[in-house]
């Protein structure tokens, strides 16, 4: 659910790892919802998903649990680089790997604000239709996007989502 929302937010920049960054806090959001639910729900972890989002530039998210103590991936998480970097998503197979390192401050504001628009939409309806709203091509109207590349698109036209086209409609 996590890599399908974020296939939906329109952000025209390529990032290297995006795809990655998502599912890996999509499968921190589930953990934490396991460990800290009473009753853990799909929805609740969707919801610590988005809230994640929302703070990404504060995120501390390792995977060390399948590691020995001695191993180079523990000590390396807990080095004095990695006990003080924020944000930090490592990479679970290479612990060199920090996702969230670089990441354009514009890419993370824009993430928030998408992450904001989709838990407000979570909080304001009724089951059916919130997961239909949360999963809605965002922003509604591709005005940030560009077509073709290099050209920006009038503001009013609407371009279509899907993989297999890439037309423009008024």
């Amino acid at each position: 659910m996590a890599k399908y929302w974020n296939s939906t937010i329109v952000f025209t920049r390529y990032t290297s790892g995006r795809s990655a960054i998502f599912e890996l806090l999509g499968v921190a959001a589930a953990r934490e919802e396991e460990r800290y639910s009473e009753n853990p729900t799909l929805l609740g972890a969707i919801k610590r998903f988005l809230q994640m989002v929302e703070t990404m530039n504060l995120q501390r998210i390792t995977f060390t649990e399948f590691y020995d103590h001695n191993d180079t991936y523990k000590s390396l998480v807990f080095s004095s680089k990695t006990a003080t970097e924020t944000p930090l998503l490592l990479d679970p197979s290479n612990p060199y790997n920090n996702y969230l390192n670089g990441l354009p401050k514009r890419m993370l504001k824009f993430f928030r604000k998408r992450a904001q628009e989709s838990l407000k939409e979570f909080n304001s309806y009724d089951l059916g239709i919130m997961v239909e709203k949360i999963f809605t091509p965002n922003p509604k109207r591709c005005s940030v996007c560009t077509y073709p590349i290099g050209f920006p698109m009038p503001i009013g036209w609407s371009c279509n989502l899907s993989s297999n086209s890439d037309r423009l409609y008024k």
